[in-house]
């Protein structure tokens, strides 16, 4: 066990001595992004019933105005498909934060989210549109010379409100409220240039 915690040590060190601490500084843009996807097949008496899956893209962009002070701009796309149902929502959502440089190869973070998504779903033909907020935080370890392994924790709200003079029984009447609220523990990579 000593040796096992010498060399995690020595692994720290070195990783904090070999990487230049060229992150969290302004200037620095950053391409960040991460991927997931969920089954998930109900088990009734032996018999599934149906399968959903949910598939979810978000890529950002983020460019440093100060330091340790960035804003991105986040594309989102989620993919559900339960049964004979589909549902996609696209989204784009600006990402202001706060990048805090411990001088060392972990840097927390703490951002917010706010914009627009659209949502359709295929079974009946019904869509969807509304502002988005949310919050996400965590960490970034670099692994890298110019690369983070990104961890964190999200929770977004998509409103979705349904078009003018839509009637199907699936949405609330318009002024309504009706959303999409998810939490997610999230895991991506991100390469920076700059400095």
């Amino acid at each position: 066990m000593k040796m096992f915690l010498s060399v995690i040590f020595a692994l720290f060190v070195f990783v904090n001595l070999s990487f230049g601490q060229d992150y969290a500084k302004q200037g620095v843009t950053e391409f960040s992004g991460s991927l997931s996807f969920t089954s998930i097949t109900p088990i009734t008496n032996g018999t599934s019933r149906n399968n959903s899956s949910t598939f979810t893209v978000a890529p950002m962009v983020s460019c440093f105005f100060s330091d340790i002070f960035q804003i991105g701009i986040a594309p989102t796309f989620i993919f559900i498909t339960s049964g004979g149902a589909k549902l996609s929502t696209v989204g784009v959502y600006a990402s202001p934060g706060f990048v805090f440089d411990l001088h060392s190869s972990v840097y927390p973070f703490v951002s917010a989210l706010l914009g627009y998504n659209y949502s359709s779903e295929t079974l009946f033909g019904n869509s969807g549109s509304g502002i988005g907020y949310g919050a996400e935080g965590g960490i970034k370890v670099l692994i890298a010379k110019d690369a983070l392994l990104n961890i964190g924790l999200e929770y977004l709200v998509e409103n979705l409100n349904p078009p003018s003079g839509s009637s199907n029984s699936l949405y609330p009447p318009r002024g309504s409220s009706n959303s999409l609220d998810q939490l997610q523990v999230s895991v991506g990579f991100s390469i920076f240039v700059g400095k």
